[in-house]
C-alpha cells in the first residue's frame, strides 16, 4: 500500500521530507530512490545528494550532515544506505531527532534487514512527522512476467507467457538478478524470439532447479545423466549439505503432490501450500503419476540418512552425495526386480 502512495505522490510531483525504504526487491528500491531524486529537482547533485553507509554511521555524522546547507539549491538529499539494526546509536539518534530534520534536507533511510521488529520505534516516530515508510515486497509471478516481457521488449526481444514462466521457475526471481539474466539473453540471442533453448543455454539455474533436473534424471533411470548433473553441482562449489537438503525437499514435494492428486486436492491449493509455481507443479505431477509412494518414501529415508552422515566430522562429504544417488538407483532396481 505504501508503494502505491509513493507512486501516486511522485506522479503528482509530491516529495516528502523523510522516507524509510526497505524490503526484498532492492532493484525497485533503487529505481524509486532515483525517481525521488529526480522529482526533488536537486541542483548540483554532486554536492547536494549525499550517500552514507549506515553500518558505521555515528550520531555526530548524522547531525553534521543534516545541518549542512545545500549548495546553490533549495534542497539537498541525505541518503543513509543499509542501516543495520545493530547500529543502535544511529537508530536512537534518528528516533529522537526525526522531527528536527531541517526543511532544506530530504532524508532517505534504507534499512539493511527485511525483518523489521528492531526498527519499530523509528517507524512510530516517522509516522508523527508525516514521513513515508515504503516496503518493496517480493513480486508475484503475474506482475513479474509482465515486467520481464517489458524488459525484453525494450531490448527488441519477445517471448510468450509460458516461456517466461519456465524461465522464472528455474532462476532467481529477485529483480536485480533477473535483470542480469535478461541482459545475458539479449546479448546472446540473434533472433527476436526467446525460446526454451536459449533460456536453458544462457540462464543461471538455481540449486533447486538443478536438483529437480537431477531427481528427474534419477526417476527416469538415467544413470549417466544423473551423475553428470551431480558433478556439475559439485564443480560449482555448492555445499554438499545444501545439495542433499535440496534433493530431500524435491522428494518431499513430489510425495506431497502425489498425495494431493490421489486425494483430489485442487491444484491451486497445493501450489499455494507448497509455494510452488504452475510450471514446477506440472512437472512434479507428471513425475508423481509414474512413481509409487513407497519408492518416494524410500528415497526420503535415504536422504535423511545421508544428511546425518554429512553433519558428522571427518567424513568425505562428496562420497556421501555420490553414495546417496547410487543408493537411490539401487532402490529403484529392487523396486523393478
Amino acid at each position: 500500500m505504501s508503494l502505491q502512495i509513493l507512486k501516486n505522490e511522485l506522479k503528482a510531483d509530491i516529495v516528502r521530507n523523510i522516507y524509510l525504504l526497505y524490503g526484498y526487491e532492492d532493484y525497485l528500491e533503487n529505481y524509486y530512490l532515483k525517481r525521488i531524486i529526480n522529482k526533488a529537482d536537486i541542483k548540483n547533485e554532486d554536492f547536494n545528494v549525499i550517500f552514507q553507509d549506515g553500518k558505521d554511521l555515528t550520531p555526530q555524522n548524522i547531525s553534521d550532515t543534516l545541518e549542512v546547507c545545500p549548495l546553490f539549491s533549495e534542497k539537498k538529499i541525505y541518503i543513509i544506505t543499509n542501516l543495520p539494526s545493530t547500529n543502535q546509536d544511529a537508530l536512537l539518534y534518528l528516533k529522537e531527532n526525526l522531527s528536527e530534520v531541517p526543511e532544506h534536507t530530504i532524508l532517505i533511510i534504507s534499512l539493511e534487514e527485511e525483518t523489521l521488529v528492531n526498527y519499530k520505534d523509528v517507524f512510530k516516530e516517522l509516522a508523527k512527522v508525516n514521513g513515508l515508510v515504503v516496503e518493496f515486497e517480493k513480486s508475484k509471478e503475474p506482475a513479474l512476467c509482465d515486467w520481464v516481457l517489458r524488459q525484453l521488449k525494450s531490448r527488441d526481444h519477445y517471448a510468450d507467457n509460458k516461456t517466461i514462466r519456465y524461465m522464472l521457475s528455474i532462476c532467481d526471481n529477485k529483480m536485480s538478478s533477473l535483470i542480469n539474466e535478461i541482459d545475458k539473453l539479449s546479448n546472446y540471442c540473434i533472433n527476436p524470439e526467446i525460446t526454451y533453448r536459449e533460456i536453458d543455454t544462457v540462464i543461471t539455474k538455481t540449486l533447486d532447479a538443478k536438483v529437480f533436473l537431477l531427481t528427474n534424471a534419477i526417476l527416469n533411470g538415467e544413470y549417466d545423466k544423473s551423475f553428470t548433473i551431480l558433478n556439475s553441482l559439485l564443480k560449482q562449489n555448492f555445499d554438499e549439505i545444501n545439495i542433499a537438503s535440496s534433493i530431500y525437499n524435491a522428494f518431499i514435494k513430489l510425495y506431497l503432490v502425489k498425495a494431493s492428486i490421489k486425494s483430489r486436492v485442487p491444484k491451486s491449493t497445493v501450489m499455494k501450500d507448497l509455494t510452488m509455481k504452475e510450471y514446477p507443479y506440472k512437472l512434479n505431477a507428471v513425475l508423481a503419476n509414474k512413481t509409487d509412494e513407497i519408492f518416494i518414501g524410500g528415497c526420503i529415508k535415504l536422504c535423511l540418512e545421508a544428511d546425518l552422515l554429512l553433519k558428522q566430522y571427518y567424513i568425505d562429504k562428496k562420497f556421501i552425495i555420490y553414495k546417496l544417488i547410487g543408493d537411490i538407483f539401487l532402490l529403484e532396481r529392487k523396486k523393478n526386480a
